[in-house]
């Protein structure tokens, strides 16, 4: 069989960049034990973004002896149940005689893909998957995607280089792409030696290399670079857009020349970060890249674009034999409890003695007072002081360390302390969001939390202050709160963390109202409370949200008005909607680009005037009268004397929507009523900059969580929720819940979409996911949604009040957790509504409902925490 390519041509002189590739290679190869002699693979798992083998010349790969990921986050299958192919020959092993790339077919039941057997020399450290050098013309190997009249492509055989010309206007361009066998590779290291020359009329012309283009759309990221630019602007990543234009999402200073000089380029991608490398030297990393995987090539704009060599790589960072969890991310261990998303345990470290406690009880979270006295930071520990270093070995990615800072010196100190460690998986806590924002500026990657304790400002001031300063955490006086306002907060992708008093009702107290971290300085005796006091699985202490899909559907058109307000009376908690802008500046609300599907008209929203889209009806639902395109101020006005919210999911790839949809928040004053939702970060960020006391969440469809190991889950996510400042909207599959809960510790609640199965629906609720949006709000009209005690006629009462609006009394069928009484032998009598004891006294209680769904999947309800009178019983029946 031979090599699909052939790397037996010299490298260029130039290739700057390979002393640095060597580098992040030569830690990389993970080898597995030798099966028979001559076999010795040196990356023996081929990953679903990186579907390699990596293996030396002159070696036989033993195909059993290796393992395949044949599904985005699905588990590795090991190469002994997998049938091999050479072409149509069935193999079990693969000589590689040569340096080269050899295909082979892998299936696994259902399952094929291609995976590739890279051969490098032994005497070198890269594991190449294609090379050309132009010594002579491959421009048929190229695949040309869009090419503008007068530009062309051609080989010029004196220099060997690849000619991309489009300088003859200033509009000109050319679009191509390398082989489509590196589609295949999500991630790579993709290095180009070009020089940019002749520029057309200005000297802001560019060229570009393009990654993850996607197959049969005009979308794909790439690298510009201006042509003699040392400008801020020089170095540009951009993102074509659905409407054609560009979206530029990070900048950088290129410092280099032009003209008759090459440069060496290396975009280095795996996941969601890519860096950029130019002469050897890291100009910039960019850590939300759009897109899981998809091409890569060229592109030139009025200018002309000579290419030496390009060359890709295996990125050894994408191998599953590479290390699954960097920045020291906690697995952190769950205290034994029945409720579902229990509160997190944040340990309050004082003394020395605290911090060995910490270690025998393990609590999620570690809150450290941190200081940088001297300019050196040191954890102060009643009187001893402590280093950071130590901290995080003796944590040893069991806990999460919280450190507490009060200055905006040490938190800087402490932002570059933990990028310069590359530590991510952090907390950083403070009474100012300055000091917070200080530290995120180094480093973004920590968590934010706002400590308000002892704050007089009221809870929407405390809500606008956090999400402006991309804080994840509020901690909040206990006193303050109640079910209600811990929910108003928390529905706003906030966590609420509270220090409650001594003893299990103060506790249960907390917990009951719903908020997601208890921080305490007796860890045992919180875990003892949740563990003591909540045994009924899937015990539900907060809301579960029902986010009505585009509104009521079944009854009415897709995205009207009148489906939107009429969701709320099957039950919905939330609605969500979608927003485009018209050619003549209307925010327009309709799920597609096209008002084709869904209306009796034609045509391109963006294209369009608001007046030639509202000519028309929605129609898309037979069984329903025809209804108005709303736009979104007829939304607004609406729902203006309802406290109702509203889930905006911002559709286009392009910006220019961005200032017109704060602007009419702000006209009819939505700003907590709204939350703003996108498929793309670096759009919620730029709405962020301009609105940001507005919640903004990421549709999370990019990165597809690992099924089978959460902290990989975290790994993958927390890179793009915290450079972009953005909460957490996964899509229900292949999400589970191990998942979800590391990131709740994380202060991200999870919000799932779009559930449409009556089964799964169910399982998240009793999962006690924060939000479930779904098509089908009649399905949770009749579920239980909260449980709440009061007096009616002088006796205690307990009510269901259901997501479709009716309330039941429950008292008879209610149990009555008794957390302390003043009184022993103190019991619940529901016949009367009355608790009875040895004496007259007082007790503190909860109650609980167990309630059933559809498909006979069973949750508990609680009260919060009251206190009730205890007679004697002799005052009884």
């Amino acid at each position: 069989m031979k090599a699909r390519h052939d790397q037996g041509r010299s490298l260029p002189r130039l290739f700057a960049a390979a002393v640095l590739c060597a580098m992040l290679l030569g830690a990389f190869a993970s080898a597995i034990p030798v099966s028979a002699a001559g076999m010795e693979p040196q990356i023996s798992a081929a990953s679903y973004s990186s579907p390699a083998l990596c293996t030396d010349s002159g070696t036989t790969v033993d195909l059993a002896a290796c393992s395949v990921q044949f599904e985005q986050g699905g588990e590795l299958v090991a190469g002994a149940a997998i049938t091999w192919r050479d072409g149509e020959k069935k193999v079990t092993s693969l000589e590689a005689a040569k340096p080269g790339v050899y295909p082979l077919t892998a299936e696994y039941g259902s399952l094929s893909r291609t995976v590739y057997v890279v051969a490098k020399d032994p005497s070198e450290s890269e594991y190449v998957l294609y090379y050309d050098n132009f010594s002579s013309d491959t421009t048929t190997d190229l695949r040309v995607l869009q090419q503008s009249k007068g530009a062309t492509i051609t080989h010029n055989a004196v220099e060997g280089t690849l000619v991309l010309n489009s300088s003859n206007a200033s509009g000109s361009y050319i679009r191509v792409l390398l082989p489509e066998f590196l589609d295949d590779f999500g991630d790579a290291v993709y290095t180009a030696c070009y020089m940019l020359s002749d520029p057309c009329e200005s000297s802001t012309r560019w060229g570009a290399m393009v990654y993850r283009r996607q197959k049969d759309t005009s979308l794909f990221m790439q690298l510009a670079m201006r042509y003699n630019s040392t400008l801020s602007n020089g170095l540009e990543v951009a993102l074509r857009n659905t409407e054609g234009g560009w979206d530029v999402l990070k900048t950088g200073n290129t410092k280099v020349s032009c003209a008759n000089s090459y440069n060496t380029v290396t975009a280095s991608f795996v996941g969601p970060t890519t860096d950029f490398i130019i002469n050897g030297n890291t100009v910039m990393t960019y850590d939300r890249t759009s897109f899981a995987e998809g091409g890569m090539g060229f592109q030139t704009r009025g200018i002309t674009m000579s290419v030496d060599f390009v060359k890709i790589c295996v990125n050894p960072k994408s191998s599953p034999d590479a290390d699954k969890h960097p920045g020291r991310y906690a697995d952190t261990a769950e205290k034994e409890t029945g409720i579902s998303m229990a509160p997190s345990i944040v340990s309050e470290v004082r003394s020395a003695a605290d911090l060995e406690r910490v270690m025998t009880e393990l609590p999620a979270v570690a809150l450290l007072p941190l200081s940088g006295s001297g300019g050196k930071l040191a954890v102060e520990l009643s009187g001893t002081q402590t280093d950071p270093d130590s901290v995080f070995a003796l944590f040893d990615r069991k806990v999460i360390p919280a450190f507490r800072v009060n200055d905006g010196a040490t938190a800087v100190a402490l932002g570059q302390y933990l990028k310069d460690r590359g530590y991510r998986d952090a907390f950083i806590v403070s009474r100012d969001p300055e000091v917070i924002a200080a530290a995120r500026a180094v480093w973004s990657y920590p968590y934010g939390v706002l400590d308000a304790s002892g704050s007089t400002d009221d809870d929407l001031t405390l809500q606008h202050t956090a999400t402006a300063a991309g804080c994840r955490v509020i901690i909040m006086d206990e006193s303050r709160l109640t079910r209600g306002s811990v929910d108003a907060i928390q529905s706003r992708y906030l966590a609420i963390w509270t220090a409650p008093g001594d003893g299990a009702a103060a506790t249960a107290s907390a917990v009951n109202r719903g908020v997601m971290g208890l921080i305490t300085g007796d860890t045992a005796s919180v875990a003892e409370t949740l563990g003591r006091y909540y045994t009924d699985d899937h015990t539900l202490v907060r809301t579960v949200h029902f986010i009505s899909h585009r509104g009521m559907t079944w009854l009415h058109q897709e995205n009207s008005v009148e489906g939107l307000l009429d969701a709320f009376s099957f039950g919905a908690t939330m609605v969500e909607t979608d927003v485009h802008l018209s050619a003549d500046g209307v925010i327009i609300i309709m799920h597609d680009t096209t008002i084709d599907r869904t209306t009796d008209g034609t045509g391109t929203i963006s294209a369009m005037t608001a007046e030639e889209i509202l000519s028309h009806k929605l129609v898309y639902n037979s069984l329903a009268e025809p209804e108005n395109i709303p736009t979104l101020e007829d939304l607004f006005k609406a729902f203006a004397d309802s406290d109702r919210r509203i889930v905006i999911e911002y559709k286009p790839t392009s910006t220019r929507l961005v200032e017109p949809l704060a602007e009419m928040i702000r006209k009819y004053g939505m700003e907590d009523r709204v939350m703003v939702i996108s498929f793309y970060p670096a759009m919620l960020s730029s709405f962020h900059e301009i609105m940001p006391e507005v919640p903004v969440a990421w549709l999370a469809s990019s990165v597809t969580p690992d099924p089978d190991d959460a902290i990989t889950t975290v790994v993958d996510l927390a890179s793009i929720l915290q450079q972009s400042d953005v909460a957490f909207t996964p899509p229900y599959s292949p999400i589970n819940t191990d998942s979800v809960r590391d990131l709740f510790v994380r202060g991200f609640s999870a919000w799932l979409w779009t559930v449409n199965d009556l089964v799964r629906l169910d399982r998240y609720i009793c999962a006690g996911y924060a939000g479930i949006t779904g098509n089908n709000p009649q399905w949770v009209t009749r579920y239980y949604m909260e449980l709440a005690s009061g007096r009616e006629d002088g006796r205690l009462r307990i009510s269901g009040s259901m997501y479709g609006g009716e309330v039941y009394d429950l008292t008879s069928a209610s149990e009555a957790v008794i957390l302390e009484s003043s009184v022993k032998g103190t019991e619940w009598d529901p016949a009367t509504g009355t608790f009875y004891g040895d004496g007259d006294g007082t007790a503190r209680v909860f109650f609980k409902y167990r309630a059933s769904t559809v498909s006979r999947q069973q949750y508990t309800l609680v009260t919060e925490v009251i206190t009730v009178d205890v007679a004697a019983r002799s005052a009884g029946p």
